[in-house]
């Protein structure tokens, strides 16, 4: 409290209407009561227009691998969304005969998901050896209806991916977006 002036903070404020009350039984220095013996009441709103991000995946790669057999990945969002519970919000494929990702030829394999608090559980057949892209749609929305922000360039939208390897031995991999990869087992 400075010259009559108090400031009151609050962190990790949700989108929401609040109401702040200064009860009268407050006084000054004089035993005098606030707003002439009444509260005072303020109404504010907050509203969220950070889009929500992927935060973190797990299991961690391995130096851009994961192991023969991984069969879940948990998606740590960056806020509370919805959508994360239904499959359709994501992909898994595997490389086919071309060889190359995001070509006609791809193999998809089949997801389960689940979600809770900020985290989707994504359950799928054990990943046999090769080269797979996992992505996030942008489908997905934060509790206040912000679009998912996949790229993480801080504006709303874009799918989040990510190429990895399946392997259990060492080999060099480049995905077609340019990805180098060099797993160490």
């Amino acid at each position: 409290y400075t010259s009559g002036l108090t400031t009151l903070s609050f962190s990790d404020l949700q989108a929401n209407e609040y109401r702040l009350t200064v009860l009268a039984s407050i006084t000054d220095l004089y035993s005098n009561s606030l707003n002439g013996g009444s509260d005072y009441m303020q109404t504010f709103t907050v509203i969220d227009t950070i889009a929500p991000t992927v935060a973190s995946i797990a299991p961690a790669q391995s130096n851009g691998t994961y192991a023969p057999g991984t069969s879940s990945f948990q998606v740590a969002f960056s806020e509370t969304v919805a959508g994360a519970d239904d499959a359709a919000n994501y992909e898994l494929r595997a490389v086919g005969a071309d060889g190359l990702l995001g070509t006609a030829d791809d193999v998809f394999v089949t997801l389960t998901a689940t979600y809770a608090g900020t985290t989707a559980i994504l359950t799928f057949p054990g990943l046999n050896e090769g080269v797979y892209r996992f992505v996030v749609h942008s489908t997905i929305t934060d509790l206040a209806g912000n679009a998912f922000d996949g790229d993480a360039n801080g504006a709303a939208g874009g799918d989040w991916a990510q190429d990895f390897v399946v392997a259990a031995y060492r080999t060099t991999f480049t995905s077609p977006n340019g990805f180098a990869f060099d797993p160490v087992y």
